[in-house]
Order: C-alpha cells, then structure tokens, then sequence
C-alpha cells in the first residue's frame, strides 16, 4: 500500500512539474516529499508584471481518470482544505490533472463547498470503512486548460523513479 501511495506521490510531482515549467515568472519552487499523505504538493513565488509584486503560491494536486466534462463538481477532502485555507499564501490552487485537460481551482476566490460525511470505498489508500468529510468544486468556478495530458504515462515514469530510488 505503501508503495502504491508513493507512486501517486510523484506522478503528482512529475504533472505539475510539466506544467510548472511552462509559467513564467517562478522562483522558489520547493516540492513536497512524495512519500505519505501530503497536504499540499508544492509551493513556489510568482513575479506579476502587472501588479509589480510577488506572490506566495501553494498548490495541492490531484491526478483523475476522467475527462473534465464526467462531473459538475470534484471532490476535496475538508482536513485538507482547512488546512490549506489555513495557510498565509496569497494564492491557494488545487489543481485536477485530467486526460484531457487541467483544472484549476484559486480557493480563495471561490465559495466552500458545502461538506458532507462518506465513507470512503475499499480501494482508498487502506482507509476502508474510513469516515470523512468531502466537498465538491464546482467545474464553472476552474480555470480549465484543454490539452492532452498523459496521465498514465507519468504513473509508469512515476513507478520507474519509485523503482530506482529502491533498488528495485
């Protein structure tokens, strides 16, 4: 299980580094240890132009089999929203990487989701029969970016390094 979360772990890393590397203007980028359940994924500074200032940017990521367009909302789980909420950055994204796209959510400028209790189904993480409280963000309020992403080939780059950096 173990395993399985760490390969998660930096197949999330390895996305938002592909597209991290595509913004201008970025300084400081520290990423997150890929080995446990994290909170967020990475932080870094942003130079805007316009606004002749820097701003702070923490960032959490999510990777989902699915296309933009499969729901209406997409879940968050409340400890880490709270958490990330709690945070002093000026910009708090949460990231979707999709197959067919990226959405991005700037929490401090949409409204909280509305919380409900589930119980998690079997295939999460070992946390089977586990209680907790989720939301969902609402797709009209992301920004959405169209373009192939390849998801699956990230997981099988993210099993080669978890692989190497094993010994296996």
């Amino acid at each position: 299980m173990k395993e399985q979360i760490e390969i998660k772990s930096l197949r999330e890393r390895i996305l938002l580094k592909d597209l991290l590397d595509t913004q201008p203007n970025l300084t400081q980028i520290v990423y997150t240890s890929y080995e446990g359940n994290d909170k967020f994924d990475a932080t870094w500074v942003q130079w805007h132009h316009t606004h002749k200032a820097a701003m702070r940017v923490i960032a959490e990521v999510k990777v989902r089999n699915y296309p933009t367009t499969a729901y209406n909302g997409w879940l968050i789980e409340k400890d880490k929203y709270d958490y990330l909420m709690a945070q002093p950055h000026e910009k708090i994204l949460y990231i979707n990487f999709h197959p067919d796209g990226i959405q991005v959510w700037d929490l401090r400028k949409v409204d909280e989701p509305k919380w409900i209790e589930s119980i998690l189904p079997k295939n999460n993480q070992g946390d089977e029969d586990k209680i907790k409280v989720n939301g969902d963000l609402m797709s009209s309020d992301a920004e959405t970016i169209t373009k192939e992403i390849k998801i699956f080939e990230a997981l099988d780059n993210a099993r080669k390094i978890y692989n190497k950096r094993n010994g296996k």
